[in-house]
């Protein structure tokens, strides 16, 4: 009968407060919010300890049902709108960041100390390059991909339906459904279901 007791009375407190979360969702301790009514999660959420969420004030979180957030997890927005699917998990201490869109299928995996990010910075001359442009660009992870430990995934890229990431790679490019990437710049190594192998 109390089982989860208080991380059910955490998630009411901040559907009281106006965040919009479905029902069977749990919320741990250290949740931080900011733009609480332009963020959207779905039903039976399970969000872990020290999540920040942080929607601007032109843009938009929304997140599919059935996700899991593990501890640590920073996902952080400016213009256009992150679109999470169903059956999302991102592990500890991953981080996303976006300008524009940023669009992610579901059935996604993304292993701990990832890094996804749609924003870049000029550096096309030599004045300080802190004054310089920024630059976004779209990221779109379709459905059923698994993105291994410490990866980066750069402004630009769409990494296809089925695709593994492998630990610690740099994807730079688009990449082919069902696909095996590995390295800095993310190369295909293989395809899945041509052999048995586990690279993170």
């Amino acid at each position: 009968m109390y089982k989860n007791l208080g991380k059910k009375i955490r998630c009411l407190i901040w559907r009281l407060r106006g965040l919009s979360i479905g029902n069977g969702s749990l919320i741990e301790g250290g949740l931080y919010i900011r733009g609480r009514s332009r963020i959207c999660i779905g039903r039976n959420a399970y969000i872990s300890r020290h999540v920040s969420l942080k929607a601007s004030t032109e843009g938009y979180i929304i997140i599919g049902d059935n996700c899991l957030i593990r501890d640590g997890v920073r996902i952080q927005g400016g213009l256009g709108t992150l679109r999470i699917g169903d059956f999302f998990a991102i592990n500890h201490n991953s981080s996303i960041t976006f300008n524009g869109d940023l669009d992610i299928g579901n059935y996604v995996m993304i292993g701990p100390g990832v890094t996804i990010t749609t924003s870049g910075h000029s550096f096309n001359n030599k004045e300080i390059m802190r004054f310089q442009k920024d630059t976004y660009k779209k990221i779109v992870i379709e459905d059923d991909v698994w993105i291994g430990a410490n990866a980066v995934i750069l402004p630009g890229v769409t990494i296809a339906k089925g695709t593994v990431v492998g630990a610690g790679s740099v994807v730079t490019k688009n990449t082919e459904p069902y696909s095996i990437v590995v390295g800095n710049h993310a190369k295909v190594i293989g395809y899945r279901g041509e052999t048995e192998q586990c690279i993170s």
